[in-house]
């Protein structure tokens, strides 16, 4: 789950973010830990119990069609705009900068050997390799953490340049309000409603608990993955912070996307640009495949056999390999837009809390309220959804001269942080689901079906089957790594704050 989360786009976008901004974006990597251990702990058992394969396929066991066939298309959507461009993207930053490649040509590289990787193996190669490439990417990162740091002279030493260049700030997770990337209003509040899907939802990680033996198997590896987020912000958002103080990017094509590249070809020995730049193809590669794999069993399981319920294993095969190929074509079409806005992992998150706080909100109620029914789920789903495409769209068309042009409420609502656009819209997704839902109890009643997919907060914390038929020491260990997964994200709020 941590190697498949971890992709190019993160060594390039988060260590762009890191010299744009400072260690604020951090909070998406710190905010994932106790998100995982909700997948783990909550959500897992619920998708587990149901015996589903896709969670648009959950979706419609507890609400009806409508809300899979919604689900579906806004995960292919995400995938193409989000996850698979922006890998592509970045790993062809980093031959561009490391290997003097032209862009597009690196970007061709990257989805052919994606698609190839996962058109010929599928998940199961994906996740037998995925040990290796963890192991990889990881040491080699750790690596330049810790020569960039030493080089510099320490984590003081960090602050004392920022402090230097007017920037004492960017070694602080805590934005005012009025910031226009990360006010701390918005990455308590909004940030963690616009991942619930990706944490909680997302085919691309929710496969990987879906594919664990049994219960406890899917716990261990959801706090084992919780531990290691405290990770990332060190081997990619500090190295880009260092960056940062080193070299000027403004006069750079690719602007702060270029700190993580820029700082292995300028600061760091042959032996470490090496092993980095296969670490990050390695991470790219993985990640890709992970989400292809994901995307075609959308495809072959909540799309296709809706239209072809007789279809055979050889068909839905070749469906899904036809699909890989489609996103690969559709996210290639993608990276001019994406090269174009302001930075690549800002683009990413922006685009994640325009499109799925109201899937969110829908998941949550219809697990935790008995009374949400199929009428309030989709309308909550079609309002979020108009709201969240008008801003998206907007965004990707608008320019400079536009800003201020619009009436007082309207400019707001286009202007308005993206973190605060999604705690509006989990807002009115939920009052509309609610209202919506209660309207129309006399249509569609609760049922004892229903009760299947609630959670049962009694059996949260208690132990199945599976967990009992295993030793209390590897009980006692996989909760103790939840717990220290918790407690190591609270102090790095606390030692950044």
């Amino acid at each position: 789950m941590f190697e498949s989360n971890i992709g190019a786009e993160h060594f390039i976008g988060m260590a762009g973010d890191g010299a744009r901004r400072g260690i604020a974006v951090a909070m998406y990597e710190w905010y994932a830990a106790i998100l995982i251990l909700c997948l783990g702990w909550i959500f897992s058992p619920i998708y587990r119990r149901c015996g589903v394969y896709t969670t648009p396929e959950f979706l419609e066991y507890r609400f009806g069609a409508p809300c899979r066939h919604y689900l579906s298309l806004i995960t292919i959507i995400m995938y193409v705009l989000t996850k698979m461009s922006a890998s592509i993207y970045g790993a062809a930053i980093v031959f561009q900068a490391t290997l003097g490649w032209n862009l597009y040509f690196g970007a061709g590289v990257c989805i052919a050997l994606s698609a190839m990787y996962s058109v010929a193996g599928g998940l199961r190669a994906v996740m037998y390799t995925d040990l290796f490439q963890m192991c990889v990417f990881t040491i080699g990162g750790l690596v330049v953490f810790a020569y960039s740091v030493s080089q510099i002279g320490g984590f003081e030493a960090i602050k004392d340049n920022l402090a230097n260049q007017d920037r004492s700030g960017w070694f602080h997770l805590w934005k005012p309000t009025d910031d226009p990337d990360y006010p701390w209003t918005g990455m308590i509040f909004g940030q963690p409603l616009g991942s619930i899907w990706y944490w909680c939802m997302d085919q691309d990680l929710v496969q990987r608990v879906l594919s664990a033996k049994d219960t406890a198997n899917a716990k261990a590896g959801c706090s084992f993955a919780s531990m290691l987020k405290v990770l990332p912000p060190f081997l990619i958002v500090i190295p880009g912070i260092i960056a940062s103080i080193y070299f000027d990017f403004s006069k750079i094509e690719d602007g702060t996307d270029a700190a993580y590249p820029t700082l292995l070809t300028e600061m760091m020995p042959h032996g470490i640009i090496g092993l980095m730049i296969s670490s990050i193809i390695t991470a790219m590669m993985s990640s890709l495949a992970s989400v292809f794999a994901a995307g075609s069993s959308v495809v072959t399981n909540d799309i296709y056999l809706k239209f072809r319920p007789d279809a055979s294993h050889k068909q839905l095969v070749w469906v899904g390999r036809v699909s890989i190929i489609v996103f690969a074509v559709l996210s290639f079409c993608w990276i001019p837009i994406m090269r174009s806005g302001t930075g690549l992992y800002e683009q990413i998150v922006e685009i994640q809390s325009y499109l799925t706080p109201p899937i969110g909100i829908v998941l949550v109620l219809g697990v935790a309220w008995e009374p949400a029914n199929v009428y309030g789920a989709f309308s909550a789903m079609i309002v979020g959804g108009l709201l969240g495409f008008s801003r998206l769209i907007f965004v990707t068309i608008k320019d400079d001269s536009m800003d201020g042009d619009l009436p007082g409420i309207v400019n707001t609502f286009f202007y308005m942080n993206f973190q605060h656009f999604a705690l509006l819209l989990w807002v009115t997704a939920m009052v509309v689901c609610v209202v919506v839902s209660l309207l129309t109890q006399h249509k569609n009643p609760p049922s004892e079906e229903v009760r299947k997919y609630m959670i049962h907060w009694d059996k949260v914390l208690k132990l199945d089957a599976s967990e009992l038929a295993k030793p209390m020491w590897v009980n006692v260990l996989v909760a103790g790594s939840g717990i220290a997964a918790l407690a190591i994200t609270f102090s790095m709020w606390i030692y950044f704050a």
